[in-house]
C-alpha cells in the first residue's frame, strides 16, 4: 500500500511538471457522509448521534416497498 501511494504520488509530481508518466491517476470517488439534523456532525452509529444523543430515525422517501 505505501508503495502504490508513492507511485501515485510520483504519477501527479510528473503530471503537474508535464513529464510523461505510466499508470493512471486515480480520480474522485463518491462517498456518503451522514450527518445529524440536529448538530451538523457527521454520525458514526446507525441509532444515535454520538455529540448531541438525537435519536437517528428512518426516513422511507424515496424508497421502494
Amino acid at each position: 500500500m505505501l508503495f502504490s501511494c508513492l507511485a501515485e504520488h510520483l504519477r501527479l509530481q510528473k503530471k503537474l511538471a508535464g513529464e510523461r508518466f505510466q499508470g493512471r491517476i486515480s480520480g474522485p470517488q463518491e462517498e456518503i457522509i451522514w450527518a445529524c439534523s440536529q448538530c451538523h456532525h457527521m454520525l458514526h452509529s446507525e441509532t444515535h448521534c454520538e455529540v448531541c444523543r438525537a435519536t437517528i430515525v428512518a426516513d422511507d422517501v424515496g424508497l421502494n416497498s
